[in-house]
């Protein structure tokens, strides 16, 4: 879609993720491995690297604000069993992950298919600021800025920044992101 309606000629889809291994999440695992395997039959170049789990300690008090992953604020109080108050200064522990290595990956692929000549046009569908060394050095190595663009695409109502440094800023909208959504289900069978 963001190509077609920049006539730009789609060649090439490389997909980058962190994927936890089953011991992790069975759940995640089996869904990142089926929907890999559906892209790969499209031709498209699945690149993963496993993820990083933490297990990481938060302490509340009063007046702490929870902001949640759509943006709100959380306005409730946190319940434990059976909805007894959390009292002041319990802690709380989560599993958290850290994708390494899918940006450095990224960045040098980026790198060496300008250097063999594989592509003038990269969109590449991220923030990610690390990846500004390497726009930097693929501009570098084109000499003329005619040479390649460099874009970045992005949620247009995330309201946390714009695309990548260096690059052409291209925000997606939800209708946008809606008409692209791929609706099969790659969770494992019950």
């Amino acid at each position: 879609l963001v190509c077609n309606r920049r006539g730009w000629d789609l060649r090439h889809v490389r997909f980058y993720t962190g994927v936890p291994t089953e011991k992790q999440s069975r759940t995640w695992s089996v869904f990142w491995a089926n929907k890999g395997a559906a892209m790969k039959r499209l031709g498209i170049e699945v690149v993963t690297r496993k993820l990083n789990y933490k297990t990481i300690s938060i302490k509340l008090y009063d007046q702490v604000k929870i902001r949640l992953l759509d943006g709100s604020e959380y306005s409730g109080r946190f319940h434990f069993d059976n909805l007894g108050e959390v009292p002041d200064g319990v802690i709380l522990e989560t599993d958290t992950f850290t994708e390494k290595g899918i940006d450095v990956r990224l960045a040098v692929d980026m790198i060496r298919y300008y250097r063999e000549g594989h592509y003038d046009i990269a969109l590449v569908f991220s923030r990610d600021k690390d990846l500004a060394e390497a726009v930097d050095e693929v501009k570098r190595l084109a000499g003329d800025p005619k040479k390649v663009t460099l874009a970045s695409a992005f949620p247009s109502a995330s309201g946390t920044g714009s695309g990548i440094p260096g690059t052409l800023h291209i925000p997606i909208t939800q209708p946008d992101y809606d008409l692209c959504r791929d609706p099969r289900n790659y969770f494992p069978k019950p």
